[in-house]
C-alpha cells in the first residue's frame, strides 16, 4: 500500500475539490471566479481559528486552488470551449418586448429578479425592450427599442462640443496646484471666480469643482451657506449653432436659382456673421 505524505494528500484532496468547485459552480450557474474566492476566504478563516490545522497545509491547499484558477483562466482564452464547460454564458431572456421564460428558467432567474433588474436599468415595460442578455456575472444588459431610446443631440443634428469632466480645484479648503495646473489656470483667477461669487475665504469651501464649461461650483462646510447660481462663461454650443446656421444659408444662396430668395440668404448670411463676430468674446468666454 503506497503511503503518501500529508501534503501530498491535501494538494490531491484541493484538486479534488476545486475540481467539485467548478462542477457546482456550473449546475447552479455561478460566477466561478467568485465561488473560488469565498472558498479560499473559508479556508482562510478556519485556518485562523482553529490551531489544529497546519499552515502548510492550507499554503498547500490555496497554492494549489490559485495554481489551478490560473490555469483554467488561461485555458479559457486559449479555448473557448473550455470556456463554454467551466462557465456561465450570455443568456438572452428579452428579446422584441416578450420574455423567454424558457431561457430565463435555464439561467435560474425568477421573473421577479429580472423585472427589478430590467428597473434598475429604468426599463419599466417589457414592451420597451429590444434585448435584455443576462451577463455571465450576474448583471443584466439591455437594449432598448430605438422609440423608447432618449433622443440624443447627433440624432437631431446638433453640434455639440465634447466636454471634459469636472476637476477638483479645492478639496477641504486647500487649493489644488496641480488641478489649476492641468486646467491652465492659476489660482488669481480662481480667487476671482471666487469673489463673483461673493466668496472672500477659501478656508471655508469644503470643495470646488470646475466644470467642462468653465464654471466654478461651491460647496460650503457649512451647509446652511449657497453660492449665488453659476453662470457660465462660455457657450461653446450656442457659437457652434450661430455658425452652422450662417454657413446653411450662405449654402442656400449657392443653390437656389431664384434672384429674390439667393438675395435674402446672402443678406440674412452676412447679418449673422456680423452677431457672430460681436458675440464670439463673449461666448468663448474669457482667455485663462
Amino acid at each position: 500500500m503506497i503511503h503518501l505524505s500529508d501534503e501530498v494528500t491535501v494538494l490531491l484532496h484541493s484538486i479534488t475539490t476545486f475540481i467539485g468547485i467548478v462542477i457546482v459552480a456550473r449546475v447552479l450557474a455561478q460566477n466561478l471566479m467568485a465561488v473560488i474566492a469565498f472558498a479560499i476566504a473559508c479556508m482562510t478563516g478556519i485556518t485562523a481559528v482553529d490551531i489544529g490545522v497546519s499552515w502548510t497545509h492550507w499554503f498547500v491547499s490555496v497554492a494549489t486552488w490559485i495554481g489551478l484558477t490560473l490555469l483554467a483562466q488561461w485555458a479559457s482564452l486559449k479555448s473557448p470551449q473550455f470556456a463554454t464547460l467551466i462557465g456561465k454564458q450570455p443568456t438572452i431572456v428579452v428579446q422584441g418586448g416578450k420574455v423567454l421564460e424558457d431561457n430565463l428558467k435555464k439561467a435560474q432567474t425568477p421573473m421577479a429578479q429580472l423585472l427589478s433588474m430590467l428597473r434598475q436599468k429604468n426599463a419599466f415595460q417589457v414592451a420597451d425592450v429590444e434585448m435584455g442578455v443576462l451577463e455571465p456575472d450576474g448583471q443584466l444588459s439591455v437594449l432598448l427599442k430605438s422609440e423608447s431610446q432618449p433622443v440624443t443631440p447627433k440624432q437631431l443634428n446638433i453640434p455639440v462640443e465634447n466636454t471634459s469632466g469636472p476637476v477638483d480645484v479645492v478639496i477641504d479648503g486647500l487649493v489644488q496646484a496641480q488641478a489649476l495646473a492641468q486646467l491652465g489656470v492659476s489660482r488669481s483667477w480662481l480667487a476671482g471666480e471666487l469673489r463673483r461669487q461673493g466668496i472672500k475665504h477659501i478656508q471655508s469651501i469644503a470643495l470646488a469643482q470646475v466644470d467642462g464649461m468653465g464654471s466654478v461650483h461651491v460647496d460650503f462646510y457649512d451647509d446652511t451657506m449657497t453660492p449665488p447660481p453659476t453662470r457660465s462663461n462660455a457657450h461653446p454650443t450656442t457659437l457652434a449653432t450661430l455658425k452652422q446656421a450662417q454657413a446653411s444659408l450662405e449654402t442656400f444662396a449657392l443653390e437656389t436659382e431664384n434672384p429674390a430668395a439667393k438675395q435674402l440668404y446672402t443678406t440674412c448670411a452676412q447679418s449673422l456673421q456680423r452677431v457672430i463676430a460681436q458675440t464670439t468674446p463673449l461666448l468663448e468666454g474669457p482667455k485663462s
